[in-house]
């Protein structure tokens, strides 16, 4: 499997320690004159379970811990000779290195050098480990991790338990670094002895690292075991490999020369999701969340190896090894770019890489709106790094001490979102070309893409949009949907939706919505959707009767079950238990068993019942059009899928419609005459605002504005000396004026940020801005943040103001201004298709009023 290079760090850990060479995992490796060559009978092994205790006088004086000594953080690189400290083994140590070592693998709870000439794992090293446990002596062969690990604290257990031919001396007692330690060897020479294990005989290891340390073929290991007491043992393993002279001997040097400090707990410890804290491992089905972008979390229905690669960097990949996964970065410098902050600045990196990175459409998502760029190249990325990297070689970083990067894949898809966070990108990769998995990963990762969020984010905080763009590109039967606040659009009513649990994704096509449980099975789940009608006689449909409980009463097909009412929509919904009656024959809408069609639906046809399902219909009335939910599920789970769908049904809002505008509509804002009154009534506009909307208007208002990007009223008759108030709905367009460019005498800002979904951390940032109150109301399905505001005395004046005054954000007219004598109320309406204001403005002593008076307005929003 080809890996970038920062795998290493998690993924080639099992490389390099658990005895894959790299030129194969089953490549065996020919000992040298000088190595030591063992044969089943040479091989012996202490018949006492407890090793021999070392003479007193033969016991060496331990070393002191050189605290002051230089840090061995390196990773893949040469070390100087000298004397180094390492701290990340959960006990300090300090170490003699002489020349011609390497330090390979460094993390929490691992440490391997090796010397110079080494070619893979086992080749003339020593590695350091804190350990969790040791393999099971009965399944040595085959040490997974599914197998009950050997207590660490029991290794002379183990060591008896072990079968003849593996130790080939001790084992004995020792000191290392002035600690107990128990040391034996092992060499092996018979490969029937691996099972069937690639890395021969499991030995040890960590479970949080995901890798464990093995015994091969043709490789002398000297073992030390070391005693931590009431914490973890240490395992310090000499690998003589036989192609360098005297290497056990040079192995053996370091480990003479080691001195601990204090003793302390397993750096890596036993955790059920261990990725949480930096390493990898299973991650389960359900929440996801990744130390990415100060935390970036997904929903899945699936289980993954989740990773992580450094600062800003991680991933998730099949659970079965596969050259391919889905990465989760924030891109910082690299490919001869120093800062990278836009999706132009990162193709133009990866373009100074060698590779072509092709931008193509967009899609939105709730952490922004995603750029996707396409990356093909046929560089291979695998092996440890060059000693002299060149600027392909450390590819893209995203942190800033990393010495390599992210790597482009030869076939990859990314998604790059300018974020409020900066930029995040999402990569599906596969690293050895057209293999089949690259659609497999971009294909996860659009189903994954609709869930994507910042851990801190709000369950619900942004409603998502079951457009048709999205449903094309993004969602697919079971993806998860977590807890919170969605809008609807695919139905000719548009819908609300709160859900109180979780829930699974399994259809979203035109007038149908499919939900369920959070493990679907079979005929089990949920619809919401709309009805044309009911069927009639030679496939006609019907028109929707008044009182369908008499409908089905009427139907000799149709058995009603239990009945009742339930409140949603804010009104009373009425449920029925459906099944088919004995002898109702079949239906086109069924496979089995009997059943009968009880309404029509404009994508799907019938909707029926069947005798082998048990269904509850809610119907929920609406002006615009019913609105109904139905439950579906095979016997054994039908109370609970019932139940469910009664829980859907209290947290559904049917919103407002927004009726189409046809040209001379005298309905239309956009043909209405501007400062003139306007009479009390339901209006529309399609093209002022980013979206369609539809607004009743109170009696005693003249319409201020209808220009693009906003729409205003006013009181009728209000002049320029009366005090003001307005009611306004506005985009800005470029945004907010940023915090340190908040205008002045002389203009609007010249730099804009980006809208936060609540005004109080812009407000907050603005010492010439006060804010009065705060608070949060619903319009048009969305839930929205608004903040009371006014400009302090001492603000700069405008030219066109005549007193204190600030330029808040600009729409296509000019600058919005907040002046001295009015105060104003904003709500921030983060709608999918663009944020706009909502804005109330009064004097301080009237505004409340101004705001009652409004309420009926802001109530019967609807957006569309």
């Amino acid at each position: 499997m080809k890996k970038h290079w920062w795998v290493m760090m998690a993924a080639a850990v099992l490389l390099v320690i658990a005895g894959c060479s790299s030129d194969g995992a089953d490549a065996e490796v020919d000992a040298s004159a000088d190595a030591t060559t063992t044969t089943e009978a040479d091989v012996v092994k202490t018949d006492e379970t407890e090793a021999p205790e070392p003479d007193a006088d033969e016991q060496d004086v331990a070393p002191e811990f050189a605290a002051d000594a230089p840090l061995l953080d390196g990773f893949f690189e040469p070390i100087e000779p000298g004397t180094w400290r390492h701290e990340d083994l959960g006990i300090p140590m300090s170490l003699d290195v002489a020349d011609g070592w390497e330090v390979h693998p460094n993390e929490r709870g691992l440490l391997a050098l090796a010397t110079s000439s080494s070619q893979g794992p086992g080749d003339n090293d020593v590695a350091f480990v804190r350990v969790h446990g040791l393999a099971d002596p009965a399944n040595y062969g085959e040490f997974t991790e599914d197998q009950e690990p050997w207590d660490a604290k029991d290794l002379d257990g183990w060591l008896d338990a072990m079968p003849e031919g593996l130790v080939a001396e001790g084992p004995e007692r020792t000191t290392v670094g002035g600690r107990d330690a128990t040391k034996f060897v092992v060499a092996l020479d018979d490969r029937s002895l691996c099972g069937d294990n690639r890395f021969c005989v499991g030995f040890t290891g960590n479970e949080a690292l995901g890798f464990y340390l093995s015994f091969e073929v043709g490789v002398e290991y000297v073992v030390y075991w070391v005693d931590m007491g009431e914490f973890d043992p240490l395992a310090i393993v000499v690998a003589d490999a036989g192609t360098v002279s005297g290497q056990r001997e040079r192995g053996e040097a370091v480990v003479s020369s080691i001195a601990f400090g204090e003793p302390g707990a397993n750096p890596a410890p036993l955790v059920d999701a261990p990725w949480e804290v930096g390493f990898a491992g299973e991650a389960a089905a359900g929440v996801i969340e990744l130390p990415v972008a100060g935390g970036i979390a997904f929903d899945t229905a699936e289980e993954f190896f989740a990773f992580n690669a450094g600062p800003g960097h991680a991933g998730i990949g099949p659970l079965s090894p596969a050259p391919a996964a889905i990465e989760f970065l924030t891109p910082m410098s690299g490919g001869g770019v120093d800062a990278i902050a836009t999706v132009d600045d990162l193709v133009i990196a990866i373009g100074g890489l060698g590779i072509e990175a092709i931008p193509g459409g967009t899609v939105e998502l709730r952490i922004g709106t995603a750029t996707i760029v396409d990356v093909a190249t046929d560089r291979v990325i695998s092996g440890p790094p060059p000693e002299e990297p060149t600027v392909e070689d450390i590819g893209i970083l995203t942190g800033e001490d990393q010495m390599f990067g992210w790597q482009p894949p030869q076939l990859g898809r990314l998604w790059v979102v300018e974020s409020e966070r900066g930029l995040v990108a999402i990569s599906a990769e596969s690293y050895e070309g057209d293999d089949g998995f690259f659609d497999e990963m971009v294909a996860l990762a659009e189903s994954l893409a609709p869930s994507l969020r910042f851990v801190d984010e709000p369950d619900g905080s942004v409603p998502v949009r079951f457009d048709d763009a999205l449903i094309n590109e993004m969602v697919e039967a079971g993806r998860l949907l977590p807890a919170g606040e969605y809008v609807s659009t695919n139905l000719s009513n548009n819908v609300h939706l709160q859900l109180d649990v979780d829930a699974s994704v399994s259809d979203v096509i035109p007038e149908l919505i499919g939900l369920g449980p959070l493990e679907l099975v079979a005929n089990e789940g949920i619809a919401i959707f709309t009805a044309v009608g009911v069927p009639g006689s030679a496939a006609a449909t019907l028109p929707m009767p008044d009182d369908l409980e008499a409908y089905f009463s009427s139907r000799d097909d149709i058995v009603i079950g239990d009945t009742g009412m339930v409140t949603a929509s804010g009104v009373e919904a009425r449920w029925w238990d459906l099944n088919t009656a004995p002898g109702a024959g079949d239906s086109s809408g069924c496979r089995f068993g009997s059943c009968a069609p009880i309404l029509i639906n404009d994508t799907v046809g019938e909707i029926v019942v069947g005798d082998e399902w048990d269904m509850r219909v809610i119907e929920i009335p609406d002006p615009d059009g019913t609105v109904f939910v139905l439950a579906q599920s095979e016997p054994e789970g039908a109370a609970a899928t019932k139940a469910l769908a009664l829980t859907f049904a209290e947290g559904i809002e049917v919103l407002p419609q927004v009726a189409e505008v046809e040209p001379g509509d005298p309905n239309d804002l956009a043909a209405r005459e501007m400062g003139a009154p306007i009479e009390p009534g339901t209006y529309y506009a399609e093209d002022l605002l980013p979206m369609p909307i539809e607004i009743s208007v109170v009696d005693g208002l003249a319409l201020g504005l209808n220009l693009d990007s906003a729409i205003a009223f006013e009181p009728q008759g209000q002049g320029p000396a009366d005090p003001f108030r307005g009611f306004a709905i506005v985009e800005p367009v470029n945004g907010l004026a940023d915090p340190a460019d908040i205008g002045g005498p002389d203009g609007p800002p010249e730099s804009f940020v980006e809208v936060p979904d609540d005004l109080a951390t812009w407000v907050d940032q603005i010492p010439q801005i006060e804010l009065l109150d705060s608070g949060s109301t619903s319009i048009g399905g969305i839930e929205s943040p608004w903040v009371e505001v006014a400009v302090v005395a001492a603000a700069d004046r405008r030219g066109d103001c005549g007193q204190p005054c600030l330029v808040m954000w600009d729409w296509s007219f000019g600058p919005w201004i907040l002046d001295e004598p009015t105060i104003q109320r904003i709500h921030t309406v983060a709608h999918p298709a663009g944020t706009v204001f909502v804005v109330l403005e009064a004097p301080a002593d009237g505004l409340d009023e101004w705001a009652a008076e409004m309420q009926p307005m802001i109530e019967s929003i609807a957006f569309g």
